[in-house]
């Protein structure tokens, strides 16, 4: 080809190719798909696939077989297809894992980590899960890791999955994508078994399938236009007019040239990130001094506290890198990592100072003691442009407000979560004491004394459960208290006890919401736990009193 192309005339073919795109799109029939909608989250696309190899007729889990037997077969796995899929305990979003397929008799173990999204991976994260499942009585060499991604882009990260597991792991350690494994599965195995009378399940996963073909821009619509942009491609750099050896050298050398293009513009446009980046860097540490961790790359911007594990952090998420170019709304958390035994969730959530000023403050209270979420409080912020657009001043009032909103609940934070430290020996000892005391079945929970944080006593268990529980806990005011409630795990038995509660205990406080709690007055401890041995007998004095009218109670109602 005699014409020569330079880089400006790209860069104008690329816009006319994306309008010419837009266009065509623009005359495709209206496609409105629900999932798209509701903007599925990992966990959303978790229980879609774990509630699909959940279905069974009489027993027969007929997708889960065809699943196991996929990967068996394209990632050359023996062990797996020895088992029998008879009994299949199957879990979602439970211990903190996406999804864990187990058979009661701990034949074997698979664990699924969905990341379809691209979330980053967690420190340790499926070492963890591994070291749980190997608690569940799994024989270790049973245990599957199935990593599931997109496209099979995403790779797990080396601290989440560490050389040794890797290793010892081997073909276990599988690597799953939505591109090339599930929406197959789906297409080939699945919908051409779905029994007549489910003609309900077969639209719910046609209407999937195309959201992830979409998604992934590979679905029939997304050719259409791809094979119209091809031909104009074609015409307008003459491609058809010329023989396949000079079409070909001249793809090459083109595609050479935009290569280092793109990569000049690249460059362009990190230079120009980082110095964005390098601003919002300078207004959060003239704050929060060196105590700030960037990895926007990544999606996240951490803010640390003061003599606090830097697994409870505040931060900006999700913000990308394009977020500082296009938003103008930023999302602000309380995040708590690796909390295998929520215990330092329940540490922020039975604080009632943090509580109260987030409240004020217009956080969303996310966390709660039954809370499996990462994320304790939350707050949208919003500006009238995108940073990068901001002027100085701009800047400084959205800083003003975010980071000093901030900066007062991170220091209630600091001044406070150490008041905690020795809950977990006090609450041993208070079950030791009153197990001896009342002859009763006390325990602790979890039932794991060396993190302990609530004391638990039951009655009537086999027929009409109730007991009493207590923990300790951050009042307004910032001292420690001791807290008792009766309480029932299920609101269906508080009738059968409600009457003669209410006539024992007057006015009190009662909350009702799946459990039940009756809140039993507070017994204030002082400015720590330290100052428990002042408070200790009136604390054992108050349980026992409970204790008595409940042994009494149970022994005439709910038996």
């Amino acid at each position: 080809m005699d014409e020569t192309y330079n880089d400006i005339f790209w860069i104008n073919f690329a816009n006319e190719i994306s309008e010419l795109r837009e266009k065509e799109r623009q005359k495709l029939p209206y496609n409105f798909n629900l999932m798209y909608e509701l903007r599925a989250d990992e966990n959303a696309h978790t229980r879609l696939l774990l509630n699909l190899l959940n279905y069974n007729v009489n027993g027969d889990y007929t997708f889960l077989r065809s699943f196991i037997t996929q990967i068996c077969i394209k990632k050359n796995i023996d062990g797996l297809s020895k088992n029998k899929i008879e009994n299949p305990k199957i879990t979602i979003c439970k211990e903190y894992i996406d999804g864990l397929i187990e058979d009661y008799s701990k034949e074997y173990s698979i664990i699924i980590e969905n990341k379809i999204n691209g979330a980053r991976d967690q420190y340790k994260q499926i070492e963890r899960y591994y070291s749980q499942v190997k608690q569940h009585g799994v024989n270790e060499d049973n245990i599957y890791v199935i990593y599931l991604t997109i496209d099979g882009e995403k790779k797990v990260a080396s601290d989440s999955l560490p050389e040794w597991l890797r290793e010892k792991l081997g073909n276990r350690f599988i690597e799953l994508n939505y591109k090339r494994d599930i929406i197959p599965w789906l297409k080939n195995d699945i919908l051409p078994n779905i029994m007549r009378k489910d003609n309900q399940l077969e639209c719910s996963i046609i209407l999937y399938i195309d959201y992830l073909e979409r998604k992934l821009n590979i679905s029939e619509k997304d050719q259409y236009i791809s094979d119209i942009m091809n031909e104009m491609i074609k015409n307008k750099l003459g491609l058809d007019s010329i023989g396949t050896k000079e079409k070909w050298e001249f793809l090459e050398s083109t595609i050479k040239q935009l290569t280092e293009l793109r990569n000049d513009l690249e460059d362009i446009k990190e230079e120009t990130f980082k110095r964005t980046l390098e601003d919002w860097d300078a207004v959060a540490k003239m704050y929060f001094m060196n105590n700030v961790y960037s990895d926007i790359k990544n999606g996240y911007y951490q803010i640390f506290l003061n003599n606090i594990n830097r697994d409870i952090h505040f931060e900006w998420i999700p913000i990308y890198e394009k977020d500082l170019f296009t938003s103008t709304s930023y999302r602000m958390v309380l995040h708590v990592e690796n909390d295998n035994e929520n215990l330092n969730m329940l540490k922020l959530a039975r604080n009632d100072a943090l509580r109260e000023k987030a409240y004020s403050l217009n956080y969303e209270l996310v966390f709660s003691e039954n809370n499996r979420n990462s994320d304790a409080l939350c707050k949208w912020y919003y500006s009238d442009k995108p940073f990068a657009e901001m002027n100085l001043d701009s800047r400084n009032n959205f800083f003003n407000q975010s980071y000093l909103e901030v900066k007062e609940l991170k220091n209630i934070i600091e001044e406070t979560f150490h008041k905690f430290d020795g809950e977990v020996s006090c609450i041993n000892e208070l079950c030791v004491l009153m197990s001896n005391m009342t002859k009763h079945d006390w325990r602790v929970w979890p039932e794991n004394k060396d993190i302990a944080w609530d004391l638990v006593a039951s009655f009537n268990d086999a027929t009409n459960p109730i007991g009493i529980e207590a923990s300790f806990a951050v009042n307004k005011d910032k001292q420690v208290v001791f807290r008792s409630y009766i309480t029932v795990w299920r609101e269906c038995y508080w009738n059968i006890y409600e009457n003669e509660l209410i006539k024992q205990y007057p006015g009190l406080n009662i909350d009702k919401g799946g459990r039940v709690y009756l809140h039993l007055p507070e017994i204030l401890i002082g400015e720590s736990i330290d100052d428990w041995n002042t408070k200790k007998e009136k604390v054992i004095k108050s349980l026992n009193e409970t204790y008595l009218f409940m042994e009494n109670l149970t022994s005439q109602v709910g038996k």
